[in-house]
């Protein structure tokens, strides 16, 4: 796919689905985008490939466009062109935890409580039945 093919489909993917300013805008960051990663050296069929399918990335922009346009409607885009900055980071990646990372993130904590509780309960079970047992005693006399 060239880049004129994935922009043309992007861009007819997106009319009609955001507001033309924001079709432009991403055509604009996309075309952008391919022309400063063919200028670092890399081929153009890699750069798109590496972007990957333009109906997802129109899917996601489309998806997400009703979240923006209620925290922010001047939506900034930028990228890395320093190929040592980008490295070990995917494009388009997030400054926000998603859903699954909050829920890893629980899951792991529910599972240190409950090692921990699992140590302590055979500690803490006989201590506290000695002293029911004690106080119960000590009310008899």
């Amino acid at each position: 796919m060239s880049k004129g093919e994935f922009l043309d489909t992007l861009r007819s993917k997106l009319t009609g689905e955001i507001p033309p300013g924001k079709v432009r805008e991403n055509i604009d960051y996309y075309s952008q985008y391919i022309n400063d990663k063919v200028r670092t050296g890399i081929a153009e069929q890699d750069v798109i490939q590496m972007l990957g399918d333009p109906l997802l990335i129109a899917r996601t922009i489309i998806d997400t466009q009703g979240c923006s346009e209620a925290t922010d409607s001047g939506t900034a885009y930028s990228y890395e062109t320093d190929p040592q900055e980008s490295r070990g980071r995917s494009f388009g990646r997030s400054k926000t935890m998603k859903t699954w990372q909050i829920l890893v993130i629980v899951l792991v904590i529910l599972a240190v409580l409950f090692s921990i509780l699992r140590v302590l309960i055979p500690i803490i079970l006989p201590i506290v039945l000695i002293g029911f047992v004690i106080s119960y005693f000590s009310k008899r006399r």
